[in-house]
């Protein structure tokens, strides 16, 4: 009956450990959030209302912006969209709506040194989340990346909530 228990036992942590984003990967802190590190990329400059991730094999890197308490999404996308166009180094510019984990999310893409770039503004956990990505040369990746950060983001609960 032990070893029955114990087999069940190592059987559920194993299904704990494989199915978790947080358990075996790097996470960090920024604002009032945590996320998961994607797989290669590490921590760069963290403040209180935004972290930085780089690859260290690559030129990637992602920023992610806590704009606030409250849903300022078209306005910041908006400004997104203005800065993007205004500035003569990026070419291609599209602009698409995305649902990622229930989360709608509007992206803008440029290509710029023959890489590229995304910029996506979304409003999740009363809050709302801005995510530069530059240096991408796959948009396959970019996208994936913006799927998993959504999708391991969430409130810092060791904070206290506003």
């Amino acid at each position: 009956m032990i070893i029955a228990i114990l087999i069940v036992g190592i059987g559920c942590m194993y299904v704990v450990v494989d199915n978790s984003y947080t358990i075996g990967h790097a996470i960090t802190t920024f604002s009032k959030t945590t996320i998961t590190l994607p797989d290669g990329f590490s921590v760069g400059e963290t403040n209180t209302k935004s972290a930085e991730l780089y690859n260290k094999k690559s030129s990637e890197k992602i920023n992610i912006h806590d704009l606030g308490k409250g849903d300022y999404v078209k306005d910041s996308f908006k400004n997104v969209t203005e800065t993007y166009k205004n500035n003569p180094k990026y070419s291609n510019i599209n602009d698409e709506t995305k649902n990622i984990n229930s989360v709608e999310v509007l992206q803008l893409t440029a290509e710029t040194n023959n890489t590229i770039s995304s910029s996506s503004v979304f409003y999740y956990y009363n809050h709302t989340y801005r995510v530069d990505m530059s240096g991408f040369e796959d948009m396959n990746k970019v996208n994936n990346i913006l799927e998993f950060i959504i999708t391991t983001l969430q409130p810092d609960y060791k904070q206290a909530q506003d």
